[in-house]
């Protein structure tokens, strides 16, 4: 589930919240004042890692 970040214009708290896609969209309060904050534009928020992946399946253990 990716993380968007919001920033309150009130308080100036900057936040991150995880929700789905289908949702990415819809309004967020800040935690701290309650009031409607401001959905930040960003690079995308997610990390390609574990087994399945380009990194680990050509990564070389032998030193070479």
């Amino acid at each position: 589930m990716p993380y968007y970040e919001y920033e309150c214009k009130k308080c100036n708290h900057c936040f991150s919240v995880a929700k789905p896609m289908r949702m990415s969209d819809a309004k967020e309060e800040c935690p701290l004042c309650n009031h409607i904050a401001t959905k930040l534009i960003g690079k995308p928020g997610f990390i390609l890692k574990g087994e399945g992946f380009h990194v680990n399946d050509y990564k070389n253990n032998d030193g070479n």
